[in-house]
């Protein structure tokens, strides 16, 4: 059982797939009125596949690695003794679930490490929790440096789309600041006091270190992707600076936090409302589309071969 099923209603979790597969259903239907799919097939068959596949491959194993020394960290940490072969394991057999979408990936390895290191599953969620928080934190760096350093009349800064940036950044950075104060000290509020005892216990514990490692490891897999991702741009033709790519590329992680499957739909929107303008649309929805059915496609087969190793040993 994962994190969130409620048991007292069985039909739940199936409502809420079918809600999550009707999201990506309409997402990819405004997607394609935008760029006809005939148009993003075109496009596929002009990039050099070849060439993308090693990038999504290379990315994906880089990907695991960074991941796996990530909670590692973050659980020996916060719930120690836990050995780094035991994290590595969990955090490649979950590859299978990460497949479907992020928010299934992180449930997924609080659910076996809270199993297998004997740990409260509470407490376990209550580490990702805190990496989240983090994660959030390290993806409003990047365009708020961008805010911050670039001038007006900059290409970027300068785009239709970046004119809500300013408020969604002071938005976001509000209620980070407002999660992070509210642990920093010890009020004794009726609230905090039930929340540290389960899925709070980390943010309680949490020192200013922890966070700089925390930001540091997650805007370390930022660069990568980004880089990954201008690397995969290439092969279909697609010449994005890599700066823009540092800048924007977190906020399309955030688009495809939503549980839609494998990121379906909401990951192509984010593309083409970013860089659509900017860019061909349709080899922008080419891009998205086979990097991100070849990325889940490559972490379900890095998930079941750890699964099959694991049955055989």
């Amino acid at each position: 059982m994962l994190i969130g099923l409620d048991q007292s209603n069985p039909n739940r979790p199936s409502r809420l797939r079918f809600v999550w597969w009707l999201v990506a259903a309409l997402a990819l239907a405004l997607v394609f009125m935008r760029v006809p799919a005939a148009d993003a097939l075109a496009a596929a068959r002009q990039g050099r596949i070849e060439l993308f596949l090693g990038v999504a491959v290379a990315f994906t194993i880089l990907t695991y690695l960074l991941d796996s020394v990530v909670h590692f960290w973050l659980f020996r940490r916060f719930l120690p003794p836990i050995a780094a072969a035991q994290v590595f394991r969990a955090r490649g057999e979950t590859y299978l679930l990460l497949s479907l979408g992020a928010i299934y990936g992180q449930g997924g390895i609080a659910y076996v490490i809270s199993r297998r290191a004997d740990k409260p599953l509470a407490e376990t969620a209550g580490a990702l929790l805190f990496l989240m928080l983090n994660s959030l934190i390290s993806v409003l760096i990047f365009p708020t440096l961008a805010l911050i350093l670039l001038a007006p009349g900059d290409t970027l800064t300068s785009a239709r789309e970046w004119n809500q940036m300013p408020v969604w950044l002071g938005t976001s950075w509000l209620l980070c600041a407002a999660v992070v104060i509210f642990w920093a000290h010890d009020w004794k509020l009726p609230l905090r006091e039930r929340l540290k005892r389960g899925l709070g216990s980390t943010l309680d514990r949490a020192r200013p270190q922890d966070y700089a490692v925390a930001i540091s490891l997650r805007s370390l897999q930022i660069v990568s992707w980004s880089f990954f991702s201008w690397l995969g741009l290439k092969t279909f033709g697609v010449e994005i600076p890599l700066s823009s790519l540092l800048v924007l590329t977190p906020v399309i992680g955030l688009a495809a936090v939503i549980p839609t499957p494998g990121r379906l739909g909401t990951s192509q929107g984010a593309w083409l409302l970013l860089f659509g303008a900017h860019y061909d649309p349709a080899r922008i929805l080419a891009f998205s589309l086979c990097w991100t059915v070849g990325v889940n496609l490559m972490r379900w087969t890095l998930g079941a071969l750890f699964v099959a190793f694991r049955r055989k040993t």
